[in-house]
Parts: C-alpha cells; sequence; structure tokens
C-alpha cells in the first residue's frame, strides 16, 4: 500500500496547483501552445502539441484530486487483494492516458491518449478475472474500437484537407458526423450504450474514477474542445435525439433495475446524456460546468455503494439491503447527500450546474416530443433516487447474515468526507468564480414551477413505470437488455459478414485463403459460440478497416 500512499498525496499536491493555475489563467486570459514536429509522411508533418488554458488544468485538477481520493480509498479497499501493485501502476496509467487526451489540442495528438483509455480500461474492468468480467471487458474495448474508427477515418478527412483541424470544404458534414460518433462511442450514447452498465464489473474504485469523471467524459471533452461542428444544424439534430433517446432509455432503466452499481451507471448514462444536449444548444460553458459537479457527486455515490457493498459480504442488490441508516449511519449520510446532489436539489453542488442547463434547454427552440421525454427523464431521475434511497437506507433488511455494527474505516471515511464537501460547495464556488447572473436570461417562472412539479411527479411516476413494467416479464427483459441493442449488434454484424463473403470470388477467393474443411468448421463453430464470436468478428472489422485507412494515407 506505500504505493497508494506516496501516488495519493502526489496527486492532492498537483490537484490544489492545477487548480490555482486555471484560475491565474482565467483572470488574465492566457493559453499556452506548445507543439513538436516528430514525424514526416511524405509531404504531410505529424506534429504533437499541447494546449493549455483554464479549463484544461481546471478538469485536471477534478481528475486528480478524484484519483487521490480514490487511491486513499483503495488503501483499505484492495487490501485484500494479491494484485495491489498491479491495479496501481494500471490506475496510474489511466490517469496519465487520460491527461494526455485533455492536453492535446488536435486529433493526432488526442488519439494517443485515446487509444491508451481504451486499453487500460479493459485491463482494469478484468481484474477480477471472472467469466462475468471478461465479457464485460470485451464489450467495452470492442465498443470503444468503434469510436476508434470514427476518429480514424476523421483523421484522414482531415489530412486530405491539409489540416488536422480545418473543418471546411465539401466533407465537413462526413467530417464532423465522424467526430459525433467518435464521441457518442466513449460517452456511451444511444446506440452505444450497453457497454457502461457491463463495466460495472470492474472494482468499485474502478467505477469511481473511470466511469464517472475520465472515460465516460472523454466523449463529452472531445466536443467541447470541437464544438465548432454543432455549426450545422443537422449535426446539432442528430445529437440532441440520439442524447434525448439516451437519457429517457436509462431513466426508464434504472427505475427497474435492482443492482446498486448498475442503478448508479445507468444515472451516469443520463447526466451525460444531458451535457450532450446542452453542447448541441450550444451551452460548452454549462456542459463543461456539469462535467465538473457531476465528476464530484458521482464518485462519491460510487464510493459510497463500494463502502456498502465491502460491508456486506458483496452484496449487491438493492432488495437484499436496508435499515442501512441504522446500521452504517456515516457512509448512509454521504450516500444521502451525493443522491439529493444528484437530483439537483437547492445549494447543492449539482442544482447549480444541472438545473441551469435544464431551463436553459427548455427555452431553447426545438420540437415538442423531445423536450417532454427530457423533461419526463429528469422526474424519472427523483424517481430513481428516491427509490434507491428507501431500498438501501429506510427500508427493512432481508438480508440477514448482515453484520449489525457500525463499520468504521479511516481511509474510507476520510475519502467519503472530502468528497461530500466538495459535493456541497464546489459547485457554488465554481458558479461564482467562472458565471455571473447577467449572463443568463431571465426565465419565466411558469418554467421553474413546471421543473420543481416535475421533480414532485416524478417519484409516483416512478413507482407507476416500475410496479407495471417489473410484472410483465417479456417487457421488463427487453428494457434490462437496453432494449435489444446487443441482438441489433449481433444482426448487423451477421449481415456484414454475409456481405463480405458474397463479395468474394467464392471459387478462387476462399479456396486460397481456406480449404473447405476449415471453412466447414469455421462455419460450424460460429453457431455454436454466435454470442461471442460476433463482437471478435467486429474486432477484426475494425482492425481491417485501421489497415486500409493507413494503407491509403501512405
Amino acid at each position: 500500500m506505500f504505493l497508494m500512499n506516496k501516488f495519493k498525496y502526489l496527486f492532492i499536491f498537483l490537484s490544489f496547483m492545477l487548480f490555482f493555475l486555471s484560475l491565474l489563467l482565467y483572470i488574465n486570459k492566457m493559453i499556452f501552445v506548445c507543439s513538436w514536429h516528430f514525424l514526416t509522411l511524405n509531404s504531410k508533418k505529424i506534429i504533437y502539441s499541447l494546449f493549455l488554458d483554464w479549463m484544461t488544468f481546471i478538469f485536471m485538477s477534478t481528475i486528480l484530486m478524484i484519483s487521490s481520493m480514490i487511491m486513499l480509498y483503495s488503501c483499505s479497499y484492495m487490501k485484500h487483494e494479491f494484485m495491489k501493485n498491479m491495479f496501481t501502476y494500471m490506475m496510474i496509467m489511466f490517469i496519465l492516458s487520460m491527461i494526455m487526451m485533455i492536453i492535446s489540442p488536435n486529433l493526432m495528438s488526442i488519439i494517443l491518449g485515446w487509444d491508451m483509455l481504451g486499453l487500460t480500461s479493459f485491463c482494469l474492468i478484468l481484474f477480477y478475472n471472472t467469466h462475468n468480467s471478461l465479457n464485460s471487458s470485451l464489450l467495452t474495448i470492442l465498443s470503444n474500437r468503434l469510436g476508434d474508427i470514427f476518429i480514424l477515418l476523421t483523421i484522414a478527412l482531415l489530412m486530405s484537407m491539409g489540416s488536422w483541424n480545418q473543418f471546411l470544404y465539401n466533407n465537413k458534414f462526413i467530417t464532423s458526423m465522424f467526430l459525433i460518433l467518435t464521441a457518442m462511442t466513449k460517452s456511451a450514447q444511444f446506440p452505444f450504450s450497453s457497454w457502461l452498465p457491463a463495466a460495472m464489473a470492474a472494482p468499485t474504485p474502478v467505477s469511481s474514477l473511470v466511469h464517472s469523471s475520465t472515460l465516460v467524459t472523454a466523449g463529452i471533452y472531445l466536443l467541447i474542445r470541437y464544438n465548432t461542428i454543432f455549426k450545422l444544424f443537422t449535426i446539432k439534430m442528430i445529437l440532441i435525439y440520439s442524447a434525448i433517446t439516451t437519457l429517457f432509455l436509462s431513466s426508464m432503466m434504472a427505475n427497474m433495475e435492482n443492482d446498486l452499481k448498475k442503478i448508479i451507471a445507468l444515472s451516469t448514462l443520463s447526466q451525460l446524456s444531458i451535457m450532450m444536449i446542452s453542447l448541441a444548444s450550444n451551452l460548452k460553458m454549462l456542459a463543461f460546468f456539469h462535467l465538473i459537479t457531476h465528476a464530484m457527486f458521482k464518485s462519491l455515490l460510487f464510493m459510497c455503494s463500494g463502502s456498502i457493498i465491502h460491508n456486506s459480504f458483496s452484496m449487491q442488490n438493492i432488495r437484499n439491503l436496508g435499515n442501512l441508516l441504522k446500521i452504517t449511519p456515516f457512509t448512509s449520510t454521504c450516500f444521502l447527500i451525493a443522491n439529493i446532489s444528484l437530483c439537483g436539489f437547492m445549494f447543492m453542488s449539482g442544482f447549480f450546474s444541472k438545473d441551469l442547463i435544464i431551463e436553459m434547454i427548455t427555452i431553447y427552440k426545438i420540437n415538442t416530443i423531445p423536450v417532454i421525454m427530457m423533461i419526463s427523464s429528469i422526474g424519472m431521475t427523483m424517481s430513481y433516487s428516491t427509490r434507491l434511497i428507501y431500498m438501501t437506507l429506510l427500508n427493512k433488511s432481508n438480508f440477514k447474515n448482515y453484520l449489525t455494527k457500525n463499520f468504521f474505516c479511516s481511509e474510507m471515511n476520510l475519502s467519503l468526507i472530502i468528497l461530500t464537501i466538495l459535493s456541497t460547495i464546489f459547485g457554488y464556488n465554481l458558479f461564482n468564480m467562472f458565471f455571473s447572473p447577467q449572463s443568463f436570461p431571465i426565465i419565466p417562472i411558469n418554467y421553474k414551477i413546471i421543473l420543481i412539479l416535475n421533480m414532485i411527479l416524478g417519484v409516483f411516476s416512478g413507482n407507476f413505470l416500475y410496479n407495471n413494467f417489473y410484472k410483465n416479464k417479456k417487457i421488463y427483459s427487453f428494457v434490462m437488455n437496453f432494449f435489444m441493442m446487443n441482438k441489433i449488434i449481433t444482426v448487423i454484424s451477421k449481415l456484414t459478414l454475409n456481405l463480405t463473403i458474397k463479395s468474394f470470388d467464392y471459387e478462387k477467393k476462399i479456396n486460397e485463403l481456406l480449404s473447405y474443411k476449415e471453412l466447414f468448421m469455421m462455419i460450424k463453430y460460429s453457431f455454436k459460440f454466435k454470442n461471442k464470436i460476433n463482437w471478435y468478428k467486429l474486432y477484426m472489422m475494425s482492425i481491417l478497416m485501421t489497415t486500409l485507412i493507413f494503407y491509403t494515407l501512405t
């Protein structure tokens, strides 16, 4: 544990230093850009660049602060694990990959950290080395590989324009579309959302970092830097409809889910969708503001759930938990504060960012149906949070072997205290530093009353949806499989394979590549292991696309 102790103090020091540097750059309106020319391909120069402004520093400060708290938390949570040092090194490698992506201004620099994020997250999710973690890690990395294909296609199109950042000429729509798809895969937007709930097979410290402030926010941060693509109305509408669909489906699923960590993962999906909608509505600063505040209370929520799971013999089913407010009052209080911050209660960090975004979006001119879906989804956020609080903290415990004493662990509790304080006051302080009341329009009181009533009605509507959908097993299974997205991807993979085989000359090409016996065995085992082999086909397809792109560039 000495390795974790050493890095947690280093991360705390760097976090404070970067936060004060961000204030200095913001006040003086300073930006630093550094470039290194390290490779030339024919007439094309590949330059690695660093872009340092106040937004970069404050995001790095947030990541390092959360990372230090997770290191402190892991000293107790992971102390009985056999490969503690490897876990620490992988976490540090993941943090460095995220920082590398944050400080990169162009796609050629971003892709270095982008690929490392996918690789290290695969290793961290696979840490427990079980069948469930293996399937989840494969689903995660293969979904992210789709995003890697889109970012490589974007780089190829930008190279044909003669710049790494120039979205001009006839290919502007195609390039912007590829960039949107890149961000959607990394931030788990519909139809690439199924990997995020599955990634909860990872250890809880990994979920606190990877699925709150780093991996899932990489796509959001990419679009914040390339927000000029939203000048295209079609791109804007595509992202809005995808994000609203994700928001609605994830909120509905969270009202029916019984796994504690998956409920929090689905709430992460809904908050990411709100950030995407605000980006498409030209609210870049509010999206970044919510990105920072969300990282604080969501990491606290994951760490509280990890403490509950850790002290209840790895029990994650909320139907078997209950009465935690009396058994573990400290952890339950932190859990309650994180939940009400998620709901956007007044004077919490989530209120200052989330409420502003919702109010600004309600006056944004989009169709009525998406607005209704968004408002109802925000009401369902209140419903699943209330359900989670009731079933875990207030309900009678159904787990007879649950320990009946108050658990105390200094490392865990200290990290929870610090994140609870940040989840309470950080949003208010950031709002006063970076925003002024004159920068926002006056919202009619009718809109504010509607949002308050929506939160109240969300409790009743969420209970209605839960009671009716849960009784119907077919509808329940349909929704809990994220509206059969895995089946849809499997069908697409089969169609792609069939079209690929038909494009070959059967007598020449297939006989040269495979013998008839090998082809028969491949088809036989593909039907036997069809649920697994389709993901391998997607992976091989991504490798093929990558090879073709770089072949055309050279």
